[in-house]
């Protein structure tokens, strides 16, 4: 609420944007983006009326000189139904496609490394997505309630990935009922609550290749053992990854 706030330009020094950081600059019209930004929370620019984007094929982008295109907020009209993002985008920022119900699918280019959170959620129309290697961090429901999405089943488990690795990132269950599981060899993220109140599951392995896993990824297991392949807790797993404190076996070799 800066309502008279004209310009602002982000050093390369800074890595985040909050939520709502720029939200209701009415009079904000240029916005310089850093090339080390790495993640932009919610809404942050959300109500600046008065801001110049840059537009592609429906989309809406901020950058700076060097990369334009740097992280995609969203589209111009909602009832676009595909959507390939510019090859030199490297944010999908948080919610930026939330809600968008006629959206079938989705090109995400190599180029993008940050899918924030609810980025995609209830975008009940979606079916197919594919997910590039180059993608370091997934928020929170960046797919949740897209109910049309088809995913990679394996072991009872939902997944999302590409040609390469059809099972990069672990969504969800088919079932909350099962009582063991067996995390793909070749996954690195496991979303938030992934396995939330899967009261039955009582042992479940994970290999070296996960890289994150998200708040209460395990919440409810209330008879759960967690068998993990890495020999101490890595560093991008979430602070409360295991927030019920299930048992943790670490080092574990099958």
């Amino acid at each position: 609420n800066c309502s008279s706030l004209e310009s602002i330009t982000i050093p390369n020094s800074v890595r985040s944007i909050g939520y709502y950081a720029f939200s209701g600059c009415g009079s904000l019209t240029s916005v310089i983006i850093g090339d080390n930004v790495t993640s932009i929370g919610s809404c942050a620019f959300n109500d600046c009326t008065a801001l110049n984007y840059k537009v592609k094929g429906g989309l809406k982008y901020l950058g700076n000189s060097n990369n334009t295109y740097l992280c995609v907020l969203g589209m111009e009209d909602t009832g676009i139904t595909t959507v390939n993002i510019d090859s030199n985008c490297r944010i999908i920022v948080d919610s930026a496609f939330s809600n968008c119900s006629s959206l079938t699918s989705v090109e995400i280019p190599d180029s993008v490394t940050s899918i924030g959170k609810r980025a995609f959620s209830f975008c009940s129309s979606l079916t197919s997505v594919e997910i590039p290697d180059t993608v370091t961090s997934i928020g929170e429901d960046a797919f949740g309630n897209c109910s049309s999405l088809k995913y990679n089943i394996k072991g009872g488990l939902k997944y999302l990935g590409n040609n390469n690795n059809p099972y990069l990132y672990l969504a969800d269950v088919e079932n909350t009922s099962i009582t063991t599981a067996n995390i793909d060899s070749n996954c690195r993220f496991i979303v938030d609550s992934a396995f939330r109140n899967c009261s039955s599951l009582e042992s479940i392995t994970i290999p070296n290749s996960v890289r994150s896993i998200g708040e209460y990824a395990f919440s409810g297991c209330s008879s759960l053992t967690i068998y993990c392949e890495a020999k101490s807790e890595p560093s991008g797993w979430h602070i409360r990854w295991n927030s019920s404190n299930r048992p943790v076996v670490w080092g574990y070799l099958g």
